[in-house]
């Protein structure tokens, strides 16, 4: 793996890591410091996944460029508001990018989401 650095729509730097070549992806993102909660009732609570074209579709939309870091709680809401108010936006990306805009505001402005 290696480092590369990357911007998100809002237009902050982030870094993270990515795997290159790889065809098949889950990206699982989590609030840093607590231990999600893996029962199907708690997702957007504790944690949301995506596999593959989803996982694709999500980094995608919301311009993260890489399939593992961390970013701000406040930063992914922001960034997926703006997704969110495209009205171009595919309903499967639609539904994705809610249950991480409500994961962001279970973290609070300043919780960090890490991703991978």
């Amino acid at each position: 793996m290696r480092q590369i650095p990357g911007r998100d729509l809002a237009g902050n730097q982030i870094r993270g890591r990515h795997r290159a070549g790889s065809h098949l992806m889950s990206v699982t993102f989590t609030i840093r410091g607590i231990r999600p909660d893996y029962e199907v009732e708690s997702a957007g609570k504790t944690w949301a996944n995506f596999h593959n074209q989803g996982a694709r579709e999500v980094c995608s939309e919301l311009g993260l460029d890489q399939q593992y870091g961390e970013i701000r709680a406040r930063t992914l809401a922001d960034i997926c508001g703006i997704a969110l108010s495209s009205p171009s936006l595919p309903d499967s990306s639609r539904r994705r990018i809610s249950l991480l805009a409500e994961l962001a505001g279970a973290a609070g402005d300043l919780g960090l989401i890490s991703y991978g």
